[in-house]
């Protein structure tokens, strides 16, 4: 179950909706003031700001405030927030992961070409702890400034889409699931466009016991999902194993061309086979047993 509070002055009576919707997922109690402290001046009448939220975050913002139950997945919150906008885009974000100046205008102008499906590059932390550093690596390091022209993946937190090209699947068990529907889209002709202009910065920091275990149960969501016949998934799990080094290595492959990147990588090795570790034991978990991770930690 989840509530809705609406204080957005853009669904005031007569007033027009706005072509764009941003949603901003903040998982685990995630503030996301300084993020639209960025865009708040933009956004009057060219976009509206939808929170989805794991708990109550009371919040004075021109904002619809979305709240789900505690310990929500970011896959939940991402749904709630969908089934709450009823603009002709929707932007996909993060509370943590705040926009480069000049987001806004890059995300209407592309609208305004007609393109239905775009995102753009993340760039890393200010921090230089070496636990943060492998997060952004593994996680975002492929979307690293400048991007690489061929993609097959969209990050997470810089996503945005005609919300019509959501099938009704989308949204099966009220979660929606960004892998598979960027997949979808792939397949019906929608793949979506590079927008170097459309950057926002990853700012996101987890204690070391809690990233591993994110990281074991995204990867256990992952193999769940992919379902497939017992055999062949009982086959998927005994390649676990492989697993960190094959996930490190193609890691490697999409820093190509950014020295610096690969450099940190390397220099941070022991925390990023860890978490590949961590990654691998989940998704041999999920292939094994067909159940995803625990909520608490898809976040």
């Amino acid at each position: 179950m989840y509530r809705a509070l609406d204080s957005n002055l853009a669904r005031m009576a007569g007033e027009p909706v706005p072509s764009l919707t941003l949603l901003v997922i903040a998982p685990n109690r995630a503030d996301p003031s300084a993020w639209w402290e960025t865009v708040a001046r933009d956004t009057a009448g060219r976009c509206s700001l939808i929170v989805a939220s794991a708990g109550s975050l009371p919040l004075e913002a021109p904002v619809r405030w979305v709240s789900c139950e505690h310990g929500s997945s970011i896959f939940r919150l991402w749904a709630a927030a969908i089934e709450e906008a009823s603009s002709t885009y929707v932007a996909v974000l993060d509370a943590r992961c705040p926009p480069a100046p000049g987001w806004l205008d890059a995300a209407h102008r592309a609208i305004a070409r007609g393109i239905p499906a775009f995102f753009g590059p993340v760039s890393g932390p200010a921090s230089k702890r070496g636990l943060d550093v492998v997060q952004y690596l593994l996680e975002y390091g492929q979307f690293a400034p400048p991007i690489a022209r061929a993609m097959d993946d969209v990050p997470g937190n810089n996503f945005v889409f005609r919300r019509d090209l959501l099938a009704a699947a989308s949204l099966a068990d009220r979660q929606f699931h960004k892998v598979f529907f960027v997949a979808g889209l792939r397949e019906h002709g929608h793949a979506p466009v590079r927008r170097d202009d459309l950057e926002v910065t990853y700012a996101k920091r987890y204690r070391a016991w809690y990233y591993l275990a994110r990281r074991f149960a995204h990867g256990r969501t992952y193999a769940a999902l992919r379902g497939g016949s017992l055999t062949s998934r009982w086959l998927r799990g005994a390649s676990a194993p492989a697993l960190p080094l094959l996930r490190l290595a193609r890691v490697a492959r999409s820093l190509r061309g950014k020295p610096s990147l690969r450099a940190a990588l390397l220099r941070h090795a022991p925390y990023a086979f860890a978490a590949e570790t961590a990654w691998s034991l989940g998704e041999c978990a999920g292939y094994l047993t067909g159940k995803m991770g625990s909520a608490a930690f898809l976040d």
